[in-house]
């Protein structure tokens, strides 16, 4: 397959790798990160989607694991079950999204938006969600215990110290 050169703004570009992103997962592919063996060296190559905008998109069992989503925006999307763990969602907005059961381990969600998200069975072992908005997400505090919540916004609406 040939890739083209992506042009234009970088909003441009994060909606060409958007749509790419669709197109792919689409057809049936789930996993992006690939990992392979070279001279005994792993080498783990993953997406960078910075700035993205999937609004309701549907992307349940996706794996982006270690990829760079920050700033993107995916209000109102589907991304149960997804493997995020490893991944920059640094200031990405996910208002109203459907994170059931996501892994976000270890996920840096540092300034993150997750207003009304379902974080229901979620892993948040080891997140950065420093600064982040929890306000009125579904999940249980517990699972929070390992995270990282300087100043975040809890779903109650007050803030951790």
């Amino acid at each position: 397959m040939t890739r083209l050169p992506m042009t234009g703004s970088a909003e441009a570009i994060a909606q060409q790798k958007a749509q790419k992103l669709l197109q792919i997962y689409g057809s049936g592919r789930k996993t992006f990160s690939t990992a392979k063996l070279v001279k005994g060296h792993l080498h783990v190559r993953s997406p960078n989607l910075e700035g993205v905008i999937l609004r309701n998109a549907y992307l349940a069992d996706i794996g982006l694991m270690g990829s760079n989503l920050a700033q993107a925006v995916l209000d109102g999307s589907n991304l149960g079950r997804a493997d995020l763990s490893e991944t920059n969602l640094m200031q990405a907005s996910f208002i109203q999204a459907n994170l059931s059961k996501a892994n976000l381990n270890r996920a840096n969600l540092r300034e993150a938006c997750l207003q009304g998200a379902d974080l229901t069975d979620a892993s948040l072992k080891g997140a950065d969600l420093s600064y982040a908005n929890l306000e009125g997400a579904i999940l249980d505090i517990e699972m929070l215990s390992t995270a990282n919540l300087y100043q975040a916004i809890l779903p109650d609406g007050s803030v951790h110290p």
